[in-house]
């Protein structure tokens, strides 16, 4: 399998040419930048070699010191963790979140949330999902008084029926294997503090399969 790095760019955020250089050092550049569609089985280890993938649009990228947390507004709706949904302050650990949405979208088909999904939704099904979000991230959050009673509980006017996650994977198992779905689960933990690290995912059984 070879990676490419395509679609840098400097002018908008404060990712140096030295960290992209570092990038370059773990994956392998390659001539063509486009994107052979995705193996249409995803359950074998095969359908993943002789496959050329991109890494791309680094528009937004931004280099984090440790133990700091962002407070922006950051990632598309689609991709964007609990924490930073609510405003609770988000780290690294998002970029895992995001990676995750992204793989279950690829591997299913389908995204985790409808087409509809704004701002002020997005958390409401984030908690249908995967459940109320931790008392430390809502004591952290700016949009505690929005969605929060004072005990902690979802507004009532917020309490909606939508699939779980665990119903969700139901419906997508014949197309994952448990390994794989257990790699899901480590990306899309609610929690950012349990919440599985790169080197986490480099040690799965999934990837060693």
């Amino acid at each position: 399998m070879k990676l490419s790095l395509a679609g840098c760019s400097f002018n908008r955020n404060p990712m140096t040419h030295d960290a992209v250089a570092g990038i370059s050092e773990v994956v392998t550049i390659t001539e063509s930048m486009r994107m052979k569609s995705m193996p249409t089985d995803i359950s074998g280890e095969e359908s993943w070699r002789n496959k050329s993938y991109a890494l791309i649009d680094f528009g937004s990228a931004c280099l984090l010191d440790s133990g700091r947390k962002l407070f922006s507004r950051a990632y598309p709706i689609a991709y964007r963790a609990p924490e930073v949904a609510v405003e609770a302050g988000w780290d690294t650990a998002a970029d895992i979140w995001a990676a995750g949405c992204m793989l279950f979208s690829m591997l299913t088909h389908f995204n985790l949330y409808p087409p509809a999904t704004d701002d002020k939704t997005l958390p409401v099904l984030q908690m249908q999902l995967f459940g109320n979000l931790p008392p430390d991230l809502i004591a952290c959050s700016k949009k505690r008084d929005v969605f929060w009673e004072e005990n902690g509980d979802i507004y009532a006017p917020f309490r909606i029926t939508y699939p779980s996650f665990d119903e969700l994977l139901q419906q997508a198992a014949p197309l994952m294997t448990p390994q794989c779905s257990d790699f899901l689960r480590r990306m899309l933990t609610v929690d950012p503090g349990k919440r599985a690290t790169v080197q986490d995912l480099l040690g799965h059984p999934w990837l060693a399969a």
